[in-house]
């Protein structure tokens, strides 16, 4: 390896470790405030990072905060995309409950920070519908619309009522709620 390459990859693994830094300290501010009440400088205060680094990243917090949604969004993305809802819809609903269950201390902060629900959950967006829908007629894009939707509130309810319910019981609740035949 060249010297401008040993360079090169050691400026690569420090803005990686800047965009962790800057992501853990937006994550722990939104533990107590809101995320209105955040500002760049709180943030970069917190992630102990200088003020270019935070901007040679992210043009705003709002940035940083897609990024840790789009991580989020993209583990959903990768479970909906290797299972089919209709194989055994109790099963799917299970494991899609399992799996955000891992990530309920990223989503609760999200939620108890009030970010609007359309950045923390994007169930009802493009890929997921086409996941959803077993065929392209009207009635499947309406009921891939619908399960979309239901995931979206249900899953914020279930964080606010503390997820006291099992990813099992929840997935007998979503099955009863969207009518689900196979």
């Amino acid at each position: 390896m060249s010297k401008n390459e040993i360079l090169k990859m050691s400026n690569i693994e420090s803005n990686l470790f800047t965009k962790e830094c800057i992501c853990t300290a937006l994550l722990s501010l939104m533990a107590t405030e809101t995320f209105d009440h955040i500002t760049v400088t709180s943030i970069i205060n917190r992630a102990g990072v200088s003020r270019g680094g935070f901007y040679r990243n992210y043009k705003s917090k709002e940035d940083v905060l897609e990024e840790i949604c789009e991580e989020l969004f993209q583990y959903i993305l990768d479970f909906i995309t290797e299972h089919n809802l209709y194989d055994n819809p109790k099963k799917w609903y299970e494991d899609l409950f399992r799996s955000i269950a891992e990530n309920a201390e990223i989503f609760q902060l999200l939620i108890k920070a009030q970010v609007p629900r359309n950045i923390v959950l994007k169930f009802d967006e493009g890929l997921i519908l086409q996941k959803l829908q077993r065929n392209d007629s009207p009635m499947e894009q309406y009921r891939a619309a619908a399960i979309g939707r239901a995931l979206t509130e249900v899953v914020v309810l279930w964080f606010r009522n503390g997820m006291q319910e099992s990813p099992e019981e929840m997935a007998v609740m979503l099955l009863k709620l969207c009518f689900i035949n196979n």
